[in-house]
């Protein structure tokens, strides 16, 4: 591949528009709950994906809940998706509170503590 197809690929995937938002973790077996927030949905279940699979997640919690119950127990939720015409600062500042309100209605855990 030459440098120049590689440059468009580059430019290509940085204009891509990444969903943001809310998304849970779900144990199917038991019902708990872990929420976080994310500037990329997708990535964000792909890397979570790996973590589970690779035992390598730092949520020691859903860990010890993936070791007793299989990975086949746990499902990727996306709660809310927030509208791409927000500044930096406003998104941000709303997936903080948004997540909050998340965990509290679900009584849901922290993914990252």
């Amino acid at each position: 591949m030459d440098n120049e197809r590689k440059s468009a690929l580059k430019r290509d995937y940085k204009e891509q528009v990444h969903p943001k938002g809310i998304y849970c973790v779900r144990c199917l077996k038991t019902d708990a709950v872990w929420v976080d927030s994310s500037n990329n949905l997708k990535s964000s279940e792909n890397r979570l994906n790996f973590s589970l699979k690779t035992g390598t997640m730092i949520n020691k919690e859903l860990q010890s809940a993936l070791k007793a119950h299989g990975i086949d127990a746990f499902q990727f939720e996306t709660l809310e998706v927030f509208e791409d015409d927000l500044s930096t600062y406003e998104l941000n500042a709303q997936l903080r509170e948004k997540r909050v309100q998340w965990q509290q209605q679900l009584s849901g855990m922290s993914l990252h503590r």
